[in-house]
């Protein structure tokens, strides 16, 4: 997550792997927020593959003072 999320490009996937975990993915960046308060956000879809099962999250990240990104994830069908 946050390789994609430190990349500047937009709309470029990043596959990760956890084989002994069972789980993979890409996180996609699909556009950037300007916020008053939290400056440059990025939009992002999150596509997770876990014991044959594929599910698909979109998110929000912002930046945080000590270098990380501060995530919200909204789950499909969630409110």
């Amino acid at each position: 997550m946050q390789r994609a999320l430190d990349t500047p490009a937009v709309g470029i996937g990043h596959d990760y792997a956890d084989k002994a975990a069972g789980i993979s993915g890409k996180v996609t960046v699909i556009g950037s927020i300007a916020t008053a308060n939290l400056g440059e956000c990025r939009e992002f879809r999150h596509d997770a593959t876990a014991n044959g099962a594929t599910m698909a999250s979109y998110g929000i990240a912002c930046p945080s003072s000590g270098g990380s990104w501060l995530i919200e994830v909204k789950e499909p069908g969630g409110d």
